[in-house]
């Protein structure tokens, strides 16, 4: 999933991936790494680096664009490559028995002018994988392609009884919210979307007399005045 949200933070309009039992590949018509995030994958995998250099990569890791990269990992694969046109020479960095290797030429995947992400893995459950990023990935407004089915484009809040779209500005930022009356539900729904995606979901007890859903894109906490933006939307479609 944080490979997809990667490739959106990179301007992607175009993601596809490809999941089968031995692998799972990424690829985007994004501007493709910069050279220090490059560098950054470079040291996590170089066995010489110093210490302190792998304390500084390890560290920008844990931050929202180092997640990314952190999704390589996660699935501890046997071995992996990294496909970059953005940087100079299409460099690709490849990971195998514990060694990595750096080459520089044409594309793997012809016409590729973005990042491609190939992790070899085994012991997965495809068909989990399928449905968690079908539901994920629901609400992304570009092109997502899933073993060449497209997905996305729909409605993030579905079921509802009316929705309202309305922005609302926190500390300077634009925070696109649709809020929802939802047909059955006794408490509160909010989820945080990063990129169309969720990343947080919170649940509240009724809030003023009145139960919503609601999906922010926005990847600061939650606050009074938020929560109060959300009951003023609530109480309009009550109002309907």
């Amino acid at each position: 999933m944080e490979l997809v949200r990667a490739a959106l933070r990179r301007g992607a309009k175009h993601v596809e991936i490809d999941l089968d039992g031995s692998r799972i590949q990424v690829k985007d018509d994004g501007t493709g790494m910069d050279e220090s995030n490059w560098a950054m994958l470079r040291c996590l995998v170089d066995k010489n680096r110093e210490p302190g250099e792998k304390e500084t990569a390890v560290e920008w890791l844990q931050t929202r664009e180092g997640m990314g990269m952190l999704a390589i990992f996660a699935p501890a694969p046997e071995r992996f490559a990294v496909e970059n046109a953005a940087v100079p020479g299409k460099r690709t960095i490849q990971f195998k028995d514990n060694k990595v290797s750096e080459t520089t030429g044409a594309p793997s995947v012809p016409g590729n002018t973005g990042t491609v992400v190939t992790l070899y893995c085994k012991n997965r459950d495809v068909e989990q994988e399928k449905e968690v990023l079908n539901a994920f990935c629901r609400s992304v407004p570009r092109a997502i392609w899933l073993n060449r089915v497209q997905v996305g484009g729909k409605p993030f809040l579905h079921g509802q009884m009316g929705t309202v779209n309305k922005n609302v500005r926190v500390s300077g930022e634009a925070v696109r919210c649709v809020t929802g009356i939802p047909r059955s539900r006794n408490l509160c729904h909010i989820r945080f979307l990063d990129q169309s995606i969720p990343w947080h979901h919170l649940t509240l007890p009724p809030q003023n007399g009145f139960v919503f859903d609601a999906a922010l894109e926005y990847t600061g906490e939650l606050t009074a005045g938020l929560v109060e933006f959300l009951c003023q939307n609530a109480r309009k479609l009550y109002h309907w």
